[in-house]
């Protein structure tokens, strides 16, 4: 998984193995350890709307950067193909996106 973070927006890029796991429900996570914090970024493939929705937690030791995303959502994902755009949302002033990589293809 690979995040950037750019100006208002949020992409996020997976491989087809990650999309696979993803789809049988499994969670995907990445973690950065940064000095005495860990940054965790996940995202995990079981929100009940059909809907993709990012946020954002902090503890002293923690900060998560959390994808919600629908099974529905997903699914449209593997079925658009070799789409540079991938699946879209905005909320408020954040654009994130999800896309298909699939140059890469490591094992989960």
């Amino acid at each position: 998984m690979n995040v950037r973070m750019e100006q208002q927006s949020l992409r996020f890029k997976i491989n087809e193995t990650e999309l696979e796991s993803l789809l049988k429900g499994n969670l995907i996570e990445e973690k950065l350890n940064i000095v005495d914090t860990k940054l965790t970024i996940i995202i995990d493939p079981n929100n009940d709307e059909n809907t993709m929705l990012p946020s954002m937690y902090a503890s002293t030791d923690n900060i998560s950067l959390h994808l919600a995303i629908s099974q529905d959502k997903l699914y449209e994902l593997k079925n658009m193909g070799k789409n540079r755009e991938g699946i879209k949302t905005k909320y408020k002033e954040l654009q994130t996106s999800l896309q298909l990589d699939f140059r890469k293809n490591k094992e989960v």
